[in-house]
């Protein structure tokens, strides 16, 4: 799986990474179970839960998968929302946002937001983290692609903020 590239009519307006310890998850698996499942995953996640071999990489991968998105979108500090908001494909890298999510998207210009899996070059049994890499888009024909600041609270605005402390990039130009 990989992000499809941002060429002749995207414009990129977030991207983000993250990094998810399996040793960490498995943990909280062991400790939380079902609990533990239903606030990270959206339902149609859990699904693939069944008869997996490694439960505990697969939820870290959608927890980081998570993370990055958050990332693109940028939200104010106060501006949370539950992990099954953020709904990931892991087979083609699509995303869906449900609720709070899918409003600042929106509000962002955001018409798609893709994941894709970094460094699955190491075997399972030897790396214990996972990194994904999120990136939210637009259609230049969709939108005016100035560049104007984003005011978190002003939802009018159409592009993702500048929001040191998340580590998000946003280019205003066409790729």
């Amino acid at each position: 799986m990989g992000l499809r590239p941002a060429l002749g009519g995207e414009v990129v307006l977030g991207i983000g990474i993250d990094t998810a310890d399996t040793s960490d998850v498995a943990a909280s698996l062991a400790r939380f179970g079902r609990r533990y499942v239903d606030r990270v995953l959206a339902p149609s996640e859990a699904v693939a839960l069944v008869g997996s071999p490694e439960p505990a990489r697969l939820i870290a991968w959608h927890w980081a998968a998570k993370e990055a998105v958050t990332k693109t979108l940028a939200p104010v500090p106060d501006d949370s929302w539950p992990w099954p908001a953020i709904e990931v494909d892991r087979a083609d890298g699509s995303v869906r946002l449900h609720g709070r999510p899918a409003e600042l998207a929106a509000a962002l210009g955001v018409e798609r937001v893709t994941v894709a899996t970094a460094g699955e070059a190491l075997p399972a049994e030897t790396c214990h983290t996972v990194t994904v890499l999120a990136v939210a888009t637009r259609s230049t024909r969709s939108r005016d692609s100035s560049s104007r600041r984003h005011d978190p609270h002003d939802l009018h605005q159409t592009h993702a903020p500048h929001h040191p402390t998340l580590h998000t990039i946003q280019k205003g130009t066409p790729a």
